[in-house]
């Protein structure tokens, strides 16, 4: 009896182990790993409250809309005094242009920046030189470069 019931937990380890690297194997799949996993559906979505809101202003924080907050952020232009051809986008429209060498751009929590270089014919490089004390990244001091393509900045994370 003994020897049966080991056998039959060796086959289920087995076949436990079969649908993991199964399930694991489907998760490689982008459209797939869609479907099965939850926090894949969950991301890019706005949530309607902030996280953390104290317990007193949770019923009037529910039915007033978040303003994200803001932040100034200075993208320096490192080989020459300007580029006008290289544009600043962002959440993909064309918002600045380095008609200096430093631009001085104004962007919100979760904005995605990115560098269009695909007019310019010499390759660029980019360098955050300042950020307001709010700002969380990108970091002072990160460069960037492009050549004749859109380069991602990223995504904009205010403290």
């Amino acid at each position: 009896m003994l020897r049966r019931g080991e056998k039959y937990l060796m086959r289920l380890v087995m076949v436990s182990l079969i649908l993991v690297v199964v399930a694991q194997g489907l998760m490689t799949d982008d459209s797939t790993r869609f479907y099965m996993s939850w926090s894949e559906r969950m991301e890019g979505q706005n949530l309607s409250t902030p996280v953390i809101v104290p317990d007193d202003k949770l019923s009037s924080a529910t039915n007033t809309t978040i303003k994200s907050p803001e932040a100034l952020l200075t993208i320096e232009l490192s080989q020459y005094a300007s580029a006008p051809q290289a544009k600043i986008l962002i959440n993909g429209q064309a918002r600045y242009r380095f008609s200096r060498q430093q631009v001085l751009i104004r962007v919100k929590a979760g904005d995605t920046v990115e560098i269009d270089t695909s007019d310019c014919p010499v390759p660029l490089n980019f360098k955050i030189t300042s950020g307001s004390g709010k700002l969380a990244y990108p970091n002072q001091g990160q460069v960037f470069s492009g050549n004749q393509s859109i380069v991602m900045i990223g995504r904009i994370i205010v403290k």
